[in-house]
């Protein structure tokens, strides 16, 4: 059986070679692509709320520059990693053609084998790494060790209290039977991941992350949605503008956590000195 990272590497790598970039990272015409750029608002306006628009930010399973020019615009020089060499290439070639580009920086690596020294980083993100990994005191331990004091990390998981979780745990003996009636295609296949993914609890983590000393500083939710499965087609619009309402209401976000697929948590490095 495969290694867990190297089913990893290799389903992105036929992502990013398969499927178009403005298909999943661009036009928000199916769920796919829709949950990634929604995640990606929600962190940008976490970034703004926290006044963090300037610094050293490592964006650590970067993907083809998903987040970078949104980052580099508001003033952060970015250091992009992914395990992914194929989506590695991707990213340096969109950012070649950005305005400023040059403030960008994208190398192959592992989250718990980064080649950066300590303390240097302001700001880390980590979307959607921790689904992957099978524990998450490794590359916790990595964070903390690259962020500087007080520097802050955006981390987003699974949520394991999500209706959307509890759905999918259901119809996921039937997943053969329902890729065969909706993604037959070899391609389809191929573009099928079996690597594992895992949900969390805000508490637990929140208290694993304790232990390398990086404390909680705020809560979010993101990635609502009504029918939680990649649908064939694109998306309805008014399907699109009921999730978009949901999705963009920070008060339902806070009541009604159980309704999002994914908790994103901001974590501080204490500062030296501090028990």
């Amino acid at each position: 059986m495969k290694e867990q990272k190297t089913v990893v590497r290799d389903f992105f790598d036929r992502v990013v070679y398969y499927t178009p970039y403005e298909k999943r990272y661009v036009e928000r015409t199916n769920l796919n692509a829709y949950d990634i750029l929604k995640r990606r608002d929600v962190v940008i306006d976490d970034l703004d709320r926290m006044e963090l628009r300037r610094g050293k930010l490592l964006d650590i399973g970067c993907g083809p520059a998903v987040y970078t020019p949104e980052l580099v615009s508001r003033g952060f020089e970015v250091w992009g990693v992914d395990i992914a060499p194929g989506v590695v290439e991707r990213a340096r070639e969109i950012m070649s053609r950005h305005p400023q580009g040059d403030r960008a920086h994208f190398v192959v690596g592992d989250i718990e084998n980064l080649d950066f020294p300590d303390d240097s980083f302001d700001v880390i993100v980590v979307m959607g790494l921790f689904d992957y990994l099978p524990k998450d005191e490794p590359p916790l331990k990595q964070v903390a060790r690259l962020l500087k004091p007080g520097g802050i990390a955006f981390i987003s998981l699974q949520n394991r209290f999500s209706y959307q979780t509890v759905v999918r745990t259901a119809v996921w003996p039937l997943r053969p039977l329902l890729r065969a009636l909706f993604g037959g295609t070899a391609r389809s296949r191929e573009l099928t991941g079996d690597h594992i993914t895992k949900t969390h609890t805000p508490r637990a983590f929140k208290a694993t992350a304790a232990q390398f000393g990086l404390e909680p500083v705020l809560d979010d939710w993101t990635n609502f949605n009504l029918i939680p499965f990649n649908l064939p087609g694109r998306l309805p619009r008014l399907y699109l503008r009921v999730h978009d309402w949901i999705n963009d209401s920070p008060r339902i976000r806070r009541k009604l956590p159980w309704l999002f697929g994914s908790y994103l948590v901001a974590l501080r490095k204490r500062t030296r000195g501090r028990a």
